[in-house]
């Protein structure tokens, strides 16, 4: 099985040739390949498992009739959030002074997987803040330094906007 026969599979393999630099045979290459894409597969049939048992212990008759019950105002709801969420991407936007406007989505990318490792780990809010941080940095190429200059900026802002909330 051979991984690199496309132009873009060549420049992955240099990517992992930057990471892996004792590894320069194109056959090298190809078993790493093939090791990250196992590792990929294996972490999904995980993650479907882990839903499945989720849903098993689930007891998804009371949740059907608390959707029933909860009618259509539930997607009243889930668009206000959509939309909230939104615009806390579009000024989490303005704090990173390197990005352009079309950068929006990529962000809102970003803060959809910060937001997930948040609700995920034990310490609520603060897990998904360095997971962001590395992200904009693996991904983007923007520095830690103005990475997280923004998240604590953010984070600053929305703490202090429910404080007058709620205060």
């Amino acid at each position: 099985m051979v991984f690199a026969t496309s132009s873009s599979t060549r420049c992955s393999g240099l990517l992992v040739s930057a990471v892996y630099p004792q590894c320069s045979s194109l056959a090298c290459l190809n078993r790493i390949s093939l090791r990250m894409h196992v590792i990929k597969i294996l972490y999904l049939m995980i993650g479907v498992a882990l839903l499945f048992y989720v849903f098993s212990e689930t007891d998804l008759t009371l949740l059907w009739s608390n959707l029933v019950t909860a009618g259509y105002g539930i997607f009243f709801v889930l668009a206000i959030y959509g939309v909230a969420f939104w615009i806390d991407t579009v000024a989490w936007q303005f704090t990173l002074p390197s990005t352009r406007f079309s950068w929006v989505y990529n962000l809102w990318k970003v803060r959809m997987v910060g937001a997930a490792f948040g609700k995920m780990l034990p310490f609520s809010a603060f897990g998904g803040a360095p997971v962001k941080g590395y992200l904009l940095k693996k991904h983007y190429g923007i520095g830690y330094r103005e990475g997280a200059a923004s998240i604590i900026l953010v984070e600053s802002t929305h703490m202090l906007s429910m404080v007058f909330f709620i205060g």
